[in-house]
């Protein structure tokens, strides 16, 4: 838990990455009024064109005179330092800094050299992107990585002889009780996947950091990068974050008109450079090269991204031939096209665009500047403009998917709607038709009846209001108030909808369901939408002004089922088994709406290595800084409204109520406040019982590792390994003493 207002936070052992574009300055001075018990006259820093920034003490001594001294911190602080606060004590004398990357942190003076008393990044409060990777793939070879061709009989063998080495040592150290501790966690960690780096990128602070984030030390913070200052920054990575892969420890950092390829290990800077001389970037999307051959470019780095900008034009990220070569291969392979989309957020408009090699492109596509490549507009989306883009969710690419149905009780199968290109975007009305309605909701053909007619999941109801002289309201009798056989007036003010969910395929730029709530209040810039995409589950979360609650809706999307008698051995399955963007109908959608009585700030769902685990949804609660665990199955749209059938039991399916319960032992957080996180971000170990989870976004950084089917596949920490070895040992001693006598027997039975 990196909380932030522990300043006892311990990162004494920084060593920051000095950016190569940092301008060699003059010398510059911060200066600073002494104490109170005049022990420190003046202290000021410099900062030589060398690079070096010095400290600069001035001491008045009893006898009136003045003394200087100097003490490097040029390892201490990452970038220009903005303010320095000193504090004399009885006796230790300390000066509090800050500098601009937003690092605060407290100089112990007592001594001839400056020592770290506490350091604090400030600007891990403001996360915006991160990137969860495995700590152990720096260590794989080429032989060991899926990415690589299959090892031969020698290497396998010589692997499989450094194992079985490996581990007898391991277990001798720990019988004959020499082994360490903390080693043997360490080296359990990196054989199930549990070391886990996260790379944090704040655009508020131009930085971005490398955190420990699955080991107990109190220096989590392993290195950190200021970046140049600039309005957008992006992480992109392309390989999986949870396999072993070759180079998988490499990010690339692109911000306005820059790129930098950097090892996530140690916070190194391979590479860097600019992007294409081109306007109007409208969206970046990583690629994984078809081999390693053609995964490196001439910059030496093996994250690639292509590039889509407004004029239709494409390019590869690094810009280079070996690059482009890889991409060109990608488009070949893929049978079926390769698309890019663009959503335009002020007008409201989505753009899918088929990207093709020149070498297959035809007359009616134009070209795009960039020799390697055409690209030829599909499909568009426009939204209302009486709405307003909020934002748009995608699901996570690495999630595995175990099975495509869905096993009913009575042993049908319902089939899930698994579309890679799916996307949800979060509209709401506009100001200015919120405005329109308050003055046309008393007209029969207003603002209300033309929405609703656009809008096929809501209907908007309205009462009367009495249209006397005064054009006043129809005043209301409270409850109970009414004559015997009076009609009840009403309680409620006209509702219209004023958020829109928007369930899209990306490919083909249709819209394929849409859903609208009442009783939401403009959200503005701060508030958002959380939304969360798993297989063909649709979880999201409003707040609801009219029950003071926050209203969470579940979407299942299904093609369609099959009877438990569909698929035999004497009958044949008359479905399609290709899916097209283009032509495959809309999904089947299931929804329910469940409620809450906290604020959910934050959704996210856990991931596991083979998608066998169930799947469990973990919300993060503003107010009370709760991070919760709600069971798949407590939100089942198909949970039924009266008592459950023998079948539905089968199922685990509960009878329906809207109120999720918050069960004390599915808090992960435990008594800890993680305040205000805005995203819940999930990865796989190497074993299929675990799920690690971590919630950024707010001051606190929250990382967990959670079992949602129990540790099946893992023994506990308490279990009795010495005691186990010992009766294993004494039964192979029984054994063969035993067989031993056997023989003996034998023998004299024959000698007999």
């Amino acid at each position: 838990h990196l909380g932030l207002a522990n300043h006892g936070f311990d990162m004494s052992s920084l060593q920051p990455t000095p950016s190569d574009d940092e301008e060699e300055s003059a010398q510059v001075h911060v200066t600073a009024a002494g104490c109170n018990n005049g022990a420190i006259s003046k202290l000021y820093h410099t900062e030589s064109s060398s690079k070096k920034t010095m400290l600069v003490v001035q001491v008045v001594t009893p006898q009136g005179t003045t003394v200087q001294s100097s003490k490097d911190i040029s390892s201490m602080v990452d970038s220009k330092i903005m303010s320095l606060h000193p504090h004399c004590g009885a006796s230790t004398e300390s000066v509090l800094l800050t500098t601009e990357a937003g690092t605060t942190l407290q100089l112990d003076l007592t001594g001839e050299n400056a020592n770290v008393t506490w350091k604090q990044e400030e600007h891990l409060g403001s996360i915006n992107d991160l990137l969860i990777l495995d700590r152990t793939h720096h260590s794989l070879s080429a032989a060991q990585t899926l990415d690589a061709a299959l090892p031969d009989f020698t290497s396998r063998l010589s692997l499989q002889v450094s194992a079985i080495s490996s581990f007898i040592s391991q277990s001798v150290q720990h019988l004959i009780g020499e082994g360490d501790d903390t080693n043997a966690a360490s080296q359990r960690d990196i054989q199930f996947g549990f070391s886990k780096l996260a790379v944090a990128l704040s655009s508020k602070g131009h930085a971005v950091y490398g955190l420990d984030v699955s080991s107990g030390s109190q220096n989590r913070v392993l290195w950190t990068l200021a970046l140049p200052q600039s309005d957008k920054h992006a992480l992109v990575h392309s390989t999986a974050t949870t396999l072993h892969h070759a180079n998988n420890d490499e990010v690339l950092i692109v911000n306005d008109g820059r790129w930098m390829c950097l090892n996530a290990n140690s916070g190194t800077v391979l590479s860097r450079g600019l992007l294409p001389p081109r306007e109007g970037l409208v969206q970046m999307v990583p690629f994984r090269p078809t081999s390693d051959a053609a995964a490196v470019s001439e910059g030496g780095c093996h994250q690639h991204a292509v590039l889509l900008y407004e004029d239709g034009s494409v390019n590869t990220l690094p810009s280079d031939a070996t690059v482009e070569k890889s991409l060109q291969k990608i488009i070949h392979a893929a049978n079926n096209g390769y698309y890019l989309h663009a959503l335009d957020k002020h007008k409201g408009l989505l753009t899918s665009t088929e990207v093709t090699s020149t070498s297959t492109s035809t007359s009616t596509t134009r070209s795009t500047g960039n020799l390697g490549f055409s690209t030829q507009e599909v499909g568009q989306l426009q939204f209302s403009p009486q709405e307003r883009v909020v934002s748009i969710h995608y699901p996570n690419p690495d999630e595995i998917v175990q099975t495509p149905v869905t096993i009913l009780g009575d042993d049908s199968l319902l089939l899930k709607y698994l579309n890679p290109h799916l996307a949800v975007v979060v509209t709401e009305l506009t100001d200015e038709a919120r405005k329109e309605y308050e003055q046309e909701n008393d007209s029969e053909n207003g603002f209300v009846s033309l929405l609703s007619k656009n809008t096929d999941t809501m209907t908007v109801q309205t009462t009367e209001q009495n249209t006397n002289d005064n054009s006043q309201k129809q005043k209301r009798k409270p409850m109970g108030a009414t004559k015997p056989g009076e009609d009840i007036p009403p309680t409620t003010e006209p509702s219209i909808p004023t958020l829109f969910i928007n369930v899209i395929d990306t490919v083909s730029a249709k819209l394929l369901y849409r859903i609208s709530h009442t009783n939401v209040a403009p959200l503005g810039d701060t508030t958002k939408i959380p939304v969360s995409i798993s297989e063909n589950w649709i979880l999201y979360s409003y707040p609801n002004h009219k029950t003071r609650r926050s209203d969470v809706v579940a979407l299942t999307l299904h093609e369609g089922m099959i009877d438990k008698h569909g698929i035999t051995a004497f009958s044949r399955l008359d479905q399609e088994t290709t899916f097209s963007s283009f032509t495959s109908p809309k999904p089947i959608v299931l929804h329910k709406v469940y409620t809450i009585g906290k604020t959910v700030t934050a959704l996210g769902v856990t991931q596991t290595a083979r998608g066998i685990t169930q799947k469990n949804f973990v919300f993060g609660l503003g107010g009370s800084g709760m991070i919760v665990t709600v069971d798949r199955r407590m939100l089942d749209p198909r949970r039924p409204t009266g008592e459950p059938k023998a079948t539905e039991k089968l199922e685990g399916l509960m009878k329906y109520h809207p109120l999720i319960p918050i069960i004390p032992s599915n808090i992960p957080s435990y008594h800890q406040n993680v305040e205000s996180s805005t995203q819940i971000v999930s990865t796989a170990a190497y074993i299929e019982s675990q799920s690690m989870v971590l919630a950024y976004g707010g001051p606190d950084i929250f990382f967990v590792r959670l079992a949602p089917s129990k540790s099946f596949d893992l023994l506990p920490e308490s279990f009795n390994k010495g005691l186990l070895s010992v009766v294993v040992f004494a039964l192979i001693g029984i054994w063969m003493y035993v067989n031993h006598l056997g023989k003996q027997k034998a023998i004299r039975i024959h000698w007999s």
